[in-house]
């Protein structure tokens, strides 16, 4: 999501160059100007929101909760994308609902 953002505000600076080269009149400048203001709000919301979540998590007192869970299975394979990469995973039991199982990839 921010990968758009930031191409479609380096978009907007390039039609705001492209605007101010040609001579266009005021009308697509303040729109240019209104979508570059929107489109750096959404970057400092999202940097902002980012923050917050960093120091909740690094600020939190309150003790880890373990819970007992079942591996299912463990396996290994190795990418086909050009590179051989191998990848691990395990099969987990999921300790909210036994029916479920879930899928962890290791490094």
């Amino acid at each position: 999501m921010l990968t758009l953002v930031t191409t479609a505000l380096t978009l907007a600076l390039w039609l705001t160059e492209v605007y101010r080269a040609v001579g266009a009149g005021a009308r697509p400048g303040r729109l240019l100007e209104l979508g570059h203001r929107v489109c750096a709000l959404i970057i400092l919301g999202f940097t902002f929101w980012g923050l917050l979540l960093f120091s909740n998590g690094k600020f939190d007192l309150s003790d880890p909760v373990p819970h007992a869970t079942e591996i299912v299975q463990i396996a290994a394979n190795e990418s086909e994308l050009g590179v051989l990469i191998p990848f691990t995973w395990m099969v987990l039991r999921s300790w909210e609902d036994p029916t479920r199982q879930d899928r962890r990839r290791q490094a």
